[in-house]
């Protein structure tokens, strides 16, 4: 079994399709066996980047992030539901010949 905090290898077979042939594309594609395995892997990518400082930034990346939590809203009491329906009657216009 992998352990958690060492990164995902990247040249396996995938039962994940990430589209149409990426080998063919010059971006190099993850191959792993889930998405749950693949969230691990960028998980470790991105703890690896807490110490970095960006250029012309005084914070790290770990303190700006607790800066942008501190700031962020609060998750509202109900999920938000995208989902709505309405009725459409489509009207067929008889064709112009004449133009």
């Amino acid at each position: 079994m992998r352990s958690s905090l060492q990164p995902a290898p990247l040249l396996r077979r995938s039962p994940i399709s990430f589209g149409p042939d990426m080998s063919t594309l010059s971006t190099p594609v993850s191959k792993v066996q889930d998405y749950e395995e693949l969230n691990d892997y960028f998980r470790q990518c991105c703890l690896k980047k807490l110490d970095h400082r960006v250029a012309g930034k005084t914070e790290t990346v770990a303190e700006r992030f607790e800066q942008d939590k501190a700031a962020a809203l609060a998750l509202p009491d109900y999920a938000f539901d995208p989902y709505a329906s309405s009725e459409a009657k489509v009207v067929r216009q008889p064709i112009n010949h004449l133009s």
